[in-house]
């Protein structure tokens, strides 16, 4: 079989397109910044609002102050089935 030159572009338009379109990384569940604050919704779909951008990568927890609890707790990252999933615990001190 031969290509011609019609063919490969084809063939690299059609992957390129593949790879622009495609979703390769996992986005945090975070809902869009509202008065000063981030959502956050956990695994058991409770809602918590943190001032600060919660970035975590796998196994990875920070210690966040709740806006809607009023008090401060740890926030833990999980990857599962191609996204992440949030636990959220009290502090230890709270």
């Amino acid at each position: 079989m031969r290509l011609t030159m019609l063919t490969i572009i084809h063939i690299v338009i059609t992957a390129l397109a593949i790879l622009l379109f495609s979703n390769c990384t996992a986005k945090p569940n975070l809902s869009l910044q509202a008065k000063g604050f981030f959502t956050l919704t956990d695994y058991v779909d409770e809602n918590h609002s943190y001032g600060k951008l919660i970035i975590l990568s796998h196994l990875e927890s920070k210690v966040m102050y709740c806006k809607v609890h009023h008090g401060w707790e740890n926030v833990k990252a999980v990857w599962e089935n191609s996204e992440y999933k949030y636990f959220v615990s009290k502090h230890k001190k709270f």
